[in-house]
């Protein structure tokens, strides 16, 4: 079974045949907040009051595909969430969903073939495994059931809305059941610790933006 919402994520991505997004906008933004989101849920991160990320005295190591994550941590002025996104998608991004890409190649969770088009130009493609595909999906249409919703389960669906993959994910009536159980919030106090989830979305998104601007202008 699957513990990590970010390997969850692009299991959907990949299934939905928007692997090739993993280095866009949309893709990078869900990866980089799951990715925090994961590392302060593992208790590898906290933040203080003044909103600064530290990282715990644990002696439990990192998951490879989050090392990249840590190095942004590592490097970022203040280490404030502003400078830590920033860092994550400006200097780390291609090396942390290549080690996403590799873990879920090692793991069998995606298969690769390689197709050469009439001038000899090989490109790759990624196809998810029906099996932990089924399973990913399965993680998000529990939202839909109040009695087995977990927070790690609502912060996944509300990122793949946030970020544009759910009507890509699912059909149109289990989108529209997600979307809209997604306004009606539970009454358990864990899930409404997701709202700072999609506070690091929007936050994540303004500072693509900016980045992608400034690229543009360059």
């Amino acid at each position: 079974m699957l513990r990590s919402n970010v390997i969850r994520y692009a299991v959907l991505a990949v299934s939905a045949n928007k692997h090739t997004s993993l280095f866009q906008q949309d893709c990078q933004v869900g990866l980089a907040v799951l990715g925090l989101y994961e590392l302060e849920e593992r208790k590898f991160i906290y933040w203080d009051k003044s909103s600064a990320c530290h990282f715990s005295n644990g002696m439990q190591e990192e998951p490879l595909y989050l090392l990249p994550l840590c190095k942004a941590i590592k490097q970022s002025i203040g280490k404030t969430l502003d400078s830590i996104l920033f860092t994550v998608l400006t200097q780390y991004m291609k090396d942390y969903t290549s080690q996403v890409e590799g873990y879920l190649k090692e793991n069998r969770l995606v298969s690769e073939t390689e197709k050469k088009s009439l001038f000899g130009i090989v490109s790759r493609e990624l196809k998810a495994e029906q099996e932990p595909a089924d399973e990913c999906k399965a993680q998000v249409l529990a939202v839909c059931f109040d009695r087995a919703v977990t927070p790690a389960q609502w912060a996944l669906a509300e990122v793949l809305l946030k970020t544009g993959l759910l009507d890509d994910c699912f059909d149109k009536q289990e989108a529209k059941r997600i979307r809209e159980r997604l306004q009606r919030k539970p009454d358990i106090p864990e899930i409404h610790i997701c709202e700072k989830v999609l506070d690091i979305v929007d936050r994540a998104y303004s500072i693509g933006m900016a980045v992608l601007a400034t690229m543009m202008l360059n």
